[in-house]
């Protein structure tokens, strides 16, 4: 049995993250609700309609094609701190 200080034990161990590894993570979720608030903005003016609309709907498009490349970089920051911990891990050489 477990103590009330200590919580019981899982079945799966948590995943130990680096710094670098939870810095890169926390940018990706910045960027990832911020898309989600833009789709969903993008989906009310399109229900709207109306040409005022159009030029804000162009600039909510531009945005996500920067944040999907901003995303893409971050993974791939990502793999390299993952590499890195395990490097310093000794699992990789």
């Amino acid at each position: 049995m477990s103590s009330p200080e200590q919580p019981a034990p899982s079945c799966a161990p948590k995943l130990a993250l680096s710094v670098e590894e939870e810095a890169v993570l926390k940018v990706m979720r910045g960027y990832t609700e911020e898309a989600r608030a833009l789709r969903a903005e993008l989906k009310s003016l399109a229900r709207a309609g109306g040409e005022a609309g159009a030029a804000r709907q162009q600039a909510i498009a531009v945005r996500l094609e920067e944040l999907r490349g901003l995303f893409k970089a971050q993974k791939e920051a990502l793999r390299l701190a993952n590499e890195e911990k395990l490097r310093r891990l000794g699992h990789i050489p």
